[in-house]
């Protein structure tokens, strides 16, 4: 049992921003970089906690690197076998994880989100509502497209057309009241 704990913390610690952080700048600038085995186990031993810096790191990965596609593939096995941590990444707007974080809550439709992407649709970056816009459109749940209504009232055009489109692919019906406000106050000729 002292054994195992032991390890255990260990492996807690590889997640850690600062040691994980370390490791992937090792791999990512070494000549002679790590077996794709070697590194497939070490990303497998990856804990929720590491879920933030990989999610980081990954976009600075280049994408035609061995390491890239198996970091990616940790991330997605961290954010579906661990949900809480990704809604628990959409409460901290202050994140560099932030929008990689969103564009994961609709990629793997993590439903369970929806709440804390509540939060994202008024985030002070327009990059960061949009992503969110795709997200909840991904989604597609009732709760979903009431916020994606929400979106297009935003102060950023592109956020509100995105919206638009949104609700329009997924033909929800309830906006098209809102729609058609918008149109009107666009255009009054038409209403007339």
């Amino acid at each position: 049992p002292v054994q195992r704990a032991r390890m255990e913390a260990f492996t807690n610690r590889l997640s850690e921003a600062a040691v994980l952080t370390q490791i992937l700048q090792s791999v990512t600038e070494s000549h002679i970089p790590p077996s794709e085995e070697d590194l497939r186990e070490l990303f497998g031993e990856l804990r929720p906690a590491g879920l933030e810096t990989a999610l980081v790191w990954l976009p600075k990965v280049p994408e035609s690197s061995p390491v890239h596609d198996l970091l990616a593939s940790a991330v997605d096995r961290l954010a579906e076998t661990s949900p809480q941590e990704v809604v628990r990444l959409l409460q901290h707007p202050g994140s560099e994880a932030l929008t990689a974080a969103v564009d994961l809550c609709g990629r793997l439709k993590i439903g369970s989100a929806v709440a804390g992407l509540t939060g994202t649709l008024q985030h002070e970056l327009p990059a960061v509502r949009a992503a969110t816009v795709r997200a909840l459109e991904s989604l597609g749940t009732p709760g979903a497209l009431q916020l994606l209504e929400a979106a297009l009232d935003d102060t950023d055009r592109e956020v509100r057309i995105a919206a638009a489109q949104a609700v329009g692919r997924r033909g929800y019906k309830g906006a098209l009241g809102r729609l058609e406000a918008v149109n009107l106050e666009q255009h009054p000729e038409v209403g007339q």
